[in-house]
């Protein structure tokens, strides 16, 4: 782990935050502002904790979903110190809300109406079916839908003979079902870009988990109410308040539609930009260059000129004091 290069840049910039080995969930998104004159950066999380000094600039924290709760602490001072420099950072880390308590809060507030479990505080399922997960990073399910509470308790074993943490599980209530009239799942996405809402593709597939979706299953008539779509959005002010709620200012939402009403699955901080591609149905392609366009269109004008070097010396001072800060993200 080595500190910041600081080199001297005169474009704007913007930087992106992850994990390491995840940089590659904004590379499109960085080349395409590259040939638009935007100095792009990918700046791994153990890098910034290495550093004592940061560019100036525009910063899209993100990856929090696979961070400790430690590094979050850490993470948040850094966003302190960058915003008291005057730079322009997306996603306070202090008020992000992780997939558990994101999925209480979206039910509290009436955007859901499907529930979860914490079996860490002896919290079982009382309605059916439900399935375990972990509540960390993007690895789906770790059972299949389980119908009662005996199905419940063995799936939890199971995981935990896995080495799963049990703090890290959660039962989740199904909320999927096929579109209307259809066989098929679809998993329908909006990017929060600072402040715009832009909508993304839509996925279909024959599995209700619809982690990539497979192009057979949509008809002509899918793709044409998603190219509408992109003209005038109906779901702007629930995307809104999705993201509102779970406190982040970039990232991407996917939900779906459930006995007629609108059901959120999860909030990505840091989302898979994938370029544009040819499709068959002449409607998809231009769907899918639209929302890469708009998104980098919206990192474009979020980009700028860069200042002076932002100190974080004092940032995470007591960590280091005790000789981890350097460290803090080795394991990751």
């Amino acid at each position: 782990m080595k500190p910041m290069t600081l080199a001297p840049v005169k474009r704007r910039v913007i930087h992106f935050v992850t994990l390491r080995e995840h940089g590659y969930t904004f590379a499109n998104a960085m080349e395409a502002l590259d040939a638009r004159g935007v100095h792009a950066v990918h700046v791994p999380w153990d890098t910034v904790f290495a550093s004592e000094t940061l560019a100036h600039g525009t910063w899209v924290l993100a990856d929090f979903e696979r961070l400790p709760p430690g590094a979050l602490v850490a993470a948040g001072k850094v966003y302190r110190a960058l915003k008291a420099a005057g730079c322009r950072v997306l996603n306070d880390p202090a008020r992000w809300l992780p997939r558990a308590d994101l999925m209480r809060a979206l039910e509290v507030e009436g955007v859901n109406s499907y529930r979860c479990w914490r079996p860490a505080v002896q919290e079982w399922p009382d309605r059916w079916p439900v399935f375990l997960r972990r509540a960390s990073g993007h690895t789906g399910a770790a059972s299949g839908l389980l119908g009662n509470l005996d199905e419940a308790r063995a799936a939890l074993e199971a995981a935990l003979d896995e080495g799963l943490p049990i703090s890290d599980l959660i039962f989740v209530e199904y909320a999927a079902e096929p579109v209307p009239g259809r066989t098929y799942f679809r998993k329908s996405a909006a990017f929060r870009v600072g402040p715009q809402v832009l909508r993304a593709i839509s996925v279909h597939g024959d599995d209700w988990l619809l982690k990539r979706g497979t192009s057979e299953h949509a008809t002509e008539s899918d793709y044409a109410e998603e190219r509408a779509e992109m003209t005038v959005y109906p779901h702007e002010d629930f995307v809104w308040k999705v993201f509102e709620i779970a406190g982040v200012e970039f990232g991407r939402v996917d939900f779906g539609l459930r006995a007629g009403r609108l059901e959120v699955w999860e909030v990505n901080t840091a989302p898979n930009v994938r370029p544009p591609y040819e499709h068959a149905n002449p409607d998809r392609t231009e769907t899918v260059r639209l929302a890469f366009e708009g998104l980098v269109t919206a990192l474009h004008g979020l980009a700028r000129t860069p200042g002076e070097p932002v100190s974080i010396a004092g940032a995470f001072r007591r960590h280091r004091a005790k000789g981890t800060g350097h460290a803090m993200l080795h394991h990751l």
